[in-house]
């Protein structure tokens, strides 16, 4: 995993993030929201958080690392290699232990919603049960964590 610690680039945000204007906290050089609130350009207006409310350094509530994540679009590769007699149960397993419903297993396997690392163990987990080894999804993206 990557740490920027005072570098902030903006192509790693993939959604809006909610702006801390508490520039004395301990944690600001490293704190996504703080980041993105002084990096940014000036805008008309955001969501912020009131810097009278938040706490100081590790006791703050509202910390988000700035680390940036290695996030899965797809897992079409893996899916299509395990054996037809097993692709029924093993599509079913994954809607079951991920609780998705249908449309968000198509969505998470075509890659229009990337996989966090903690659902690519889910699903890598899932398809080593079916003797599945090897490259499992698609593509990665690098993002910053959100919200």
């Amino acid at each position: 995993m990557k740490t920027m610690k005072t570098n902030f680039d903006p192509k790693y945000l993939t959604k809006p993030v909610t702006h801390c204007l508490k520039a004395t906290c301990s944690l600001a050089e490293s704190c996504l929201h703080s980041l993105v609130h002084r990096h940014l350009p000036p805008q008309s207006s955001y969501v912020c958080y009131d810097p009278r409310l938040q706490a100081d350094g590790e006791t703050c509530p509202t910390y988000l690392s700035n680390r940036i994540i290695r996030m899965a679009k797809g897992f079409r590769t893996g899916i299509q290699r395990v054996p037809q007699k097993d692709a029924k149960k093993a599509r079913q397993t994954i809607r079951y232990e991920m609780d998705w419903g249908v449309s968000t297993y198509y969505e998470y396997r075509s890659g229009k919603r990337a996989l966090s690392p903690e659902q690519q163990v889910v699903i890598s987990d899932i398809l080593h049960r079916y003797g599945i080894e090897g490259e499992l999804f698609d593509a990665y993206i690098e993002v910053y964590p959100s919200e």
